[in-house]
């Protein structure tokens, strides 16, 4: 008896040793590979499909002709070839592990409609995973192509606009693949960054509640350009154009963004902030007619320092919050209004502070706390600045100030005095940015 027992488990060891080491050659076996596929997906309504999955104990983890199809089952990725550069004991481990590999052939589909597809594409990834629980928290492709984010956006400028090859960073909040609606998205390239939480629901890209979407960005002279070309081709350049290269953070709140049929008017920006800090412009177009209402000297840049600029924007009007500026380091202003972005109409207010001139004349305080305030309007193609109207009664100021201000200014102040004007809306940040001491505004 005691024969039999021994000899029935070293049969048994002998077998369990076989079924072990031909275990990646069953999983590769057409049908085990569908049985794998339904646990993964069977708990999610989107999808992941492949039409051959071979496995190795020792060996790369290869995946061919691989789909994502999401919830309305419309294929979203694919890919001819997906290889994880890690042993098949590692899929059997317990927990939360980082795996390594390189996917190629990859192909966005964009709706039903539209493929997009850059041939031979070879990128590194990692992703982590919790194979048992079905769980696929976090995935980065390490050199992700500017070129297919620019088919994906329409914009064949982009990687001139933001670069040409980005680490991408996605992560799955709810953990599952199978049942992702929403992503934690990071895009890093050499000069930009974007930090997102989204979704997508009924082919409209949205920020999840208490997210956003922000960019980091340098601009220069001849991105600024491109960029103008690709968002508002209506904007004239000679009105306002950068002269030197500047930092630009612009975060995005309550955003919704149509996937099909796109523009403007059915864009919609919630409560958001545009941070631009000092730049230096061209002194030309608008720039240079503000710049000679206050001095006569003239220079072939103007730096501009900025408060951040708060805005909202739907049905194509942009709303702006006040943002104050300070021109040339001397001469402070500020600028509010509403930008309609489908015909390029301005609605907007220039006010010129008139503390600009209480220190020489020795007028009270209270009366440097006002504001000329000049309509800028006209379009994006040509700006207009009218200075025969006033947003200011300043009757009872006209007969100091024409003894006093610079010559633009006292014809301007001869056309606007004795009219009414508008309430003059609070600054958003306080101190402003070139004061001693300041710190940032609301957010």
């Amino acid at each position: 008896m005691q024969n039999i027992t021994s000899k029935f488990f070293v049969y048994n060891s002998i077998f369990w040793l076989i079924t072990l080491a031909t275990l990646p050659t069953i999983l590769s076996a057409p049908p085990v590979n569908q049985y794998l596929l339904g646990w993964f997906n069977h708990k999610g309504a989107a999808t992941i499909e492949a039409e051959d999955m071979n496995f190795s104990w020792l060996g790369s983890q290869i995946f061919k002709n691989v789909s994502y199809r999401d919830e309305s089952k419309s294929i979203l990725l694919t890919a001819k070839e997906i290889e994880i550069q890690n042993s098949f004991l590692k899929f059997l481990m317990y927990g939360e592990h980082t795996f390594q590999g390189k996917i190629q052939g990859l192909t966005v589909h964009k709706g039903e409609a539209a493929k997009l597809e850059i041939n031979n594409l070879s990128t590194d990834f990692e992703f982590t995973a919790n194979i048992q629980k079905g769980q696929i928290p976090q995935i980065k492709l390490n050199q992700y192509p500017g070129e297919l984010i620019g088919k994906l956006l329409k914009t064949p400028k982009f990687q001139e606009l933001f670069g040409s090859a980005f680490a991408v960073t996605i992560g799955f909040p709810q953990g599952a693949l199978s049942k992702v609606q929403s992503y934690d998205i990071t895009i890093e390239g050499k000069e930009t960054l974007v930090q997102a939480g989204i979704a997508i629901k009924d082919q409209t890209l949205v920020t999840r509640p208490g997210s956003f979407l922000q960019l980091n960005w340098t601009a220069t002279p001849q991105r600024e350009q491109l960029l103008r070309e690709w968002l508002l081709p209506k904007a004239n350049p000679a009105e306002l154009a950068l002269a030197a290269p500047a930092r630009l953070t612009i975060r995005l709140e309550d955003l919704s963004v149509p996937l099909k049929n796109f523009n403007f008017k059915t864009l919609r920006i919630g409560k958001s902030k545009a941070d631009f800090g000092q730049m230096s412009f061209k002194n030309s177009g608008i720039i240079a007619k503000v710049l000679k209402l206050l001095t006569p000297a003239s220079s072939e840049e103007a730096t501009v320092w900025l408060t951040p600029a708060y805005f909202t924007m739907s049905d194509g009007t942009v709303n702006l919050q006040r943002v104050d500026m300070l021109a040339m380091n001397l001469f402070p202003m500020a600028l509010w209004g509403k930008i309609d972005l489908p015909s390029g109409d301005l609605n907007m207010t220039l006010g010129i502070p008139l503390q600009l001139f209480t220190q020489e004349m020795g007028m009270p305080e209270s009366i440097g706390g006002q504001m000329l305030q000049l309509p800028l309007g006209g379009t994006l193609s040509k700006i207009e600045l009218d200075t025969s109207i006033s947003k200011r009664k300043i009757s009872s100021l006209a007969s100091q100030l024409l003894k006093k201000l610079p010559k633009g200014v006292s014809d301007v102040v001869k056309k606007i005095a004795g009219t009414e004007s508008d309430e003059i809306p609070a600054p958003t940040t306080t101190p402003f940015p070139w004061e001693k001491g300041s710190t940032k505004g609301k957010s």
